[in-house]
């Protein structure tokens, strides 16, 4: 049985490489879904993929060097790199989809469909409370 803090440690790493990937992908493509829950399904989904892709080389690692590691003994320089790399590769894997999205005759903007900023109408009509619409005529009148 894992404390708090382990269990919390665990949650975070397994998340990282998800918010890694979406934040990647939102820098060229704009944010939509602005709601927490809308963000907290993209990562998990995002968080699973990336841990479904480097599942494989993680349990190569940890069964290969896993008891050095415990052992204290002393590890290969690029092992360092690992930690590092758990967060590039998701982050320019979400960058680069950010790209291809952004391409309008790419296959990716074509699987993904049509990615909308959300508007102040969308913004307005998003809450359920009352409001108040100001418009303004062509003509100049209100």
């Amino acid at each position: 049985m894992t404390s708090g803090y382990e269990a919390a440690l665990l949650v975070l790493v397994l998340l990282l490489p998800g918010a890694f990937a979406a934040w990647g992908f939102e820098r060229h493509v704009q944010r939509y879904g602005r709601r927490l829950n809308d963000w907290l399904l993209r990562l998990a989904g995002l968080s699973a993929v990336c841990l479904a892709v480097g599942a494989g080389p993680l349990y190569w690692l940890m069964a290969t060097y896993g008891r050095d590691f415990a052992e204290r003994e002393t590890l290969p320089w690029w092992l360092y790199l690992v930690p590092g790399l758990y967060l590039v590769l998701p982050a320019s894997g979400g960058w680069a989809l950010g790209l291809l999205v952004r391409r309008s005759g790419s296959p990716m903007s074509k699987l993904l469909g049509p990615i909308r900023a959300p508007s102040a109408w969308d913004s307005l009509f998003d809450t359920r409370e009352a409001g108040f619409v100001r418009c303004r005529q062509s003509s100049g009148g209100v």
